[in-house]
């Protein structure tokens, strides 16, 4: 019994230091699951060696050394006199190799315990259902606003040693300033990273393109699709990046404030096609627009609304046009 303990004990050292090979993995792993007892055992043994020691007693610890230190005190005792070394000089160096050990476990315990703390920190997720907005500040006092049908995560760490989101729909963010961690928007399409800025990120699921509008600063766009070099933004500038293709291209504009109109509550479509105009009033209302006949859905149109006005006065203001007609019941609306 006591062997097989000691072999246990062997596979949890290794395990925790230098890791193990398939079989031992599985040995040690099969172990573990017979009974909630071995379970038991092994996060404590786990927990012990990884509170046995604090990041700044390691940080401060050069074991490397220490361990060569040790190691030559051993050879130098195997030569005294050519003598065999005497029963109490063994004790004494079984006894300072068990704290060399110690330290080499706990050294590795602690990086690979933070390592998994790190991987396994939950989410934080905020959302804007259809038909709102959400408003927000992040721990590091960046702000940020959602548009109707949009979401933002970040982990519990955001800002202790980076500043990152994952945006899916809409959000115009004012980022607070720090030149030490930059603060980075992220899709799987394309990363923006900033210092401290203000910019509008556009990109939702059934969006074609995605589009990024700066009003102030500086910022830095990676093409995750292509893995491309990083294109930088001026104030004034926008980037669009065919989801389609990956291929992107910048424009200047005299203003980009009308990227930003959604936050005070504006909607506007400049010579927009008619199937993004129905996505976009899809998502302020919370409705669901059809079309009787595709080809509709290529019409062009023009307006400024608030989202004061009813969805009904809108769709009015678009049928005038004299290209459309529309039925509205309940949550539906058809345009044919």
């Amino acid at each position: 019994m006591d062997t097989e303990k000691q072999h246990i004990d062997d596979l949890i050292e290794a395990f925790l230091t230098e890791g193990l090979n398939a079989s031992s993995q599985k040995e040690l792993d099969e172990w573990i699951s017979l009974s909630p007892e071995n379970k038991e055992y092994f996060m404590k043994t786990e927990s012990i060696w990884f509170s046995a020691i604090s990041s700044k007693a390691v940080n401060r610890f050069d074991y490397e050394k220490g361990f060569k230190t040790f190691e030559a005190k051993v050879n130098a005792a195997k030569k005294i006199s050519g003598k065999k070394i005497n029963l109490r000089m063994r004790r004494v160096l079984q006894y300072a190799a068990a704290i060399a050990v110690l330290f080499i476990i706990a050294y590795s315990t602690y990086w690979m315990g933070l390592d998994h703390y790190k991987h396994n920190l939950a989410e934080i997720v905020m959302e804007a259902p259809a038909g709102s907005q959400a408003k927000m500040s992040l721990p590091d006092g960046t702000t940020v606003i959602l548009n109707a049908g949009s979401k933002i995560s970040y982990s519990q760490n955001f800002g202790i040693e980076e500043r990152r989101v994952k945006l899916q729909g809409e959000g115009y963010f004012e980022v607070a300033h720090d030149k030490e961690k930059p603060f980075s928007v992220l899709t799987k399409e394309l990363r923006v990273t900033v210092l401290g800025t203000k910019f509008n990120f556009k990109n939702y699921p059934d969006d074609d393109e995605i589009i990024v509008s700066l009003f102030e600063g500086k910022v830095a766009l990676y093409n995750m699709m292509r893995e491309e070099n990083s294109q930088c933004l001026l104030p004034n500038e926008k980037i669009f990046l065919n989801k389609r293709e990956g291929l992107m291209h910048k424009i200047s504009a005299k203003s980009t404030i009308s990227d930003k109109q959604w936050v005070s509550g504006v909607m506007q479509f400049d010579e927009m096609p008619l199937t993004e105009v129905a996505k976009v009033l899809e998502r302020n209302y919370n409705v669901n627009i059809s079309f009787a006949n595709d080809s509709l859905g290529h019409f062009r149109f023009y307006g400024k609304f608030s989202k004061e006005q009813t969805l009904d006065d809108i769709m009015k203001e678009i049928a005038s046009t004299g290209k459309i007609r529309y039925a509205l019941k309940g949550r539906d609306v058809t345009i044919y």
